[in-house]
């Protein structure tokens, strides 16, 4: 990957394959990917952790959109993810075509930029989904929920959120949100094949206080007892309609 600026990549290379994929119910994906590498002249190369592997890499990493309807999917947009130590130094920037306007973003932040290029792009997009490096990132919610974007987005265990119990509202880590509401309706829903079968999840829907006020809610889901072996496991989704 090369780093650079592509205000309008999306404008123009992003309509052909809409026309293929359709634009009905769409859902916009944001995730992260590396790139193994030897040597170390590539942008934004260095020890980072790999999502390839699951381990700390000699890679770089770029951050996706990918654009999902029930006719397929496309990668649409991406930004190459730069590690502040490459920031830092201009010299080897130059040295691999980094423009000197460019500055450290986070993960977050890049996402943030290409959603700002799909606005401006008028495409239209239903929901936006990612994981919790992305969904843990209130910044990218706050943007999101003021724009006008639906999400359901994956956070961590310990993501402060509130909620209203028999005892009146309480603002708890998510992970101990069930201890607190009575009566949950699970409903068990496969995620997809894996490779040992479907994904198997329990599912339930709880209201959240958002900024404190009861003006949404949120999706919470957790793999099946069966399935569960530490904390580790346990999957959280904050959901705004």
């Amino acid at each position: 990957m090369r780093c650079g600026t592509r205000t309008g990549y999306v404008m123009t290379c992003v309509p052909t394959r809409l026309v293929q994929l359709g634009q009905e119910s769409a859902i916009l994906a944001i995730d992260e990917t590396s790139f193994l590498k030897q040597g170390t002249h590539s942008a934004g190369v260095g020890w980072q952790y790999c999502g390839t592997t699951g381990r700390v890499e000699h890679c770089q990493v770029g951050v996706f959109l990918s654009y999902v309807t029930a006719r397929g999917h496309a990668l649409i947009d991406r930004e190459l993810y730069l590690p502040l130590d490459w920031c830092e130094d201009r010299d080897r920037c130059r040295s691999a075509g980094i423009p000197d306007e460019v500055s450290f973003q986070t993960k977050p932040e890049l996402a943030k930029r290409m959603l700002e290029r799909i606005e401006k792009a008028q495409i239209p997009v239903a929901w936006v989904v990612a994981d919790s490096v992305y969904g843990s990132n209130v910044d990218l919610r706050t943007w999101l929920e003021a724009h006008h974007y639906p999400y359901a987005l994956a956070v961590a265990c310990n993501e402060p959120v509130g909620f209203q119990t028999p005892l009146g509202r309480r603002r708890e880590e998510a992970a101990f949100v069930e201890e607190f509401v009575a009566q949950l309706e699970w409903q068990r829903l496969s995620m997809g094949e894996g490779t040992k079968g479907p994904r198997l999840f329990d599912w339930a829907l709880i209201p959240m206080l958002h900024q404190w006020q009861n003006d949404g809610c949120r999706l919470y889901a957790h793999p099946p007892q069966s399935h569960r072996s530490n904390g580790k496991e346990l999957l959280l989704c904050v959901c705004s309609l």
